[in-house]
This record gives structure tokens, C-alpha cells and sequence, in this order.
């Protein structure tokens, strides 16, 4: 069983996984998966059918999952951290958070930190959204690396 899967099956009231999908006639347009806390869901894994982009899928999906929240146990909806187009419309509050790792002393921990402190210094410089491209292209090859 994968981690997905194990969170989704959790029944636990405190912690586990909800799945959302919207469609388009019998046709899957989006998807959501977002892990749940006690109040709180956070959205985790957000995708939609390429085909169906003009159509807005991932935010009617947030609107349907905001109704149901109403409802239901949750009454956060986490949007996680980055500047994204669909979290400033969504969004009534912001937090600070933070990033890093950890891991033991070893080569592919001092590349990884390595890593970090050239992404710091790329985003302290005033150079607009280039100054954002390492932490983009750090976070698209955890991505890559977390779905093998």
C-alpha cells in the first residue's frame, strides 16, 4: 500500500486523507487530494485534465469542497505556501512558513544544503520572479523524485 492510499483509507477523526474529483459529463476534470487534521483540510496533490484549463476545474472544485465544508468536520482549508494565481482568489488569511530538510551527515545532505543556501541568496536578490527560479526548480525535482 502506498502513502497515499494509506492516508485515504485512515478513518481516524484526527488525521488521514479526503479525495475530491470534479467532472465535466462522465469525463474526470479534476482532483484533489488533501490531508485532513482534526479542522483543518490541506490541499496536497491538486490536478486537472489539461483539456479542460479554459474551464477553471481546480477552482470549481475548491468552491465545491468550500460547500461542503459547511457541513462538515473541517472548517480550514489549508492552501499550503506559494504564489499562486487560484491561492490569492481563494485566500482570506496568510501564514509564514518555512522550508528545509533534514538528514544525516553524508555527501547527498551537503548537496542538499548546498542547494538551500543558493536558493536563499537567489531569493534575497531584487530581481523579480528570476529570483524565484531555484526554489521552483527545486520544488518540481521533489516532485519528479517523490512520484518514481
Amino acid at each position: 500500500m502506498n502513502l497515499i492510499e494509506a492516508f485515504f483509507e485512515r478513518r481516524d477523526p484526527d488525521f488521514g486523507g479526503a479525495l475530491f474529483t470534479f467532472h465535466i459529463g462522465d469525463r474526470l476534470a479534476a482532483v484533489h487530494f488533501h490531508l485532513r487534521s482534526g479542522a483543518t483540510l490541506h490541499g496536497w496533490l491538486i490536478a486537472h485534465a489539461p483539456e479542460f484549463e479554459r474551464y477553471l476545474p481546480g477552482l470549481l472544485l475548491f468552491q465545491d469542497i468550500v460547500k461542503w465544508m459547511v457541513s462538515g468536520p473541517s472548517s480550514r482549508l489549508d492552501l499550503g505556501c506559494g504564489d499562486h494565481r487560484f491561492k490569492r482568489a481563494l485566500s482570506n488569511t496568510a501564514k509564514e512558513a518555512g522550508h528545509g530538510f533534514v538528514g544525516l551527515a553524508s555527501p547527498v545532505t551537503l548537496l542538499r544544503g548546498l542547494a538551500y543556501r543558493l536558493r536563499e541568496a537567489a531569493e534575497g536578490l531584487p530581481l523579480g520572479g528570476v529570483s524565484a527560479l531555484p526554489g521552483k526548480a527545486m520544488r518540481r525535482y521533489d516532485l519528479l523524485c517523490a512520484l518514481r
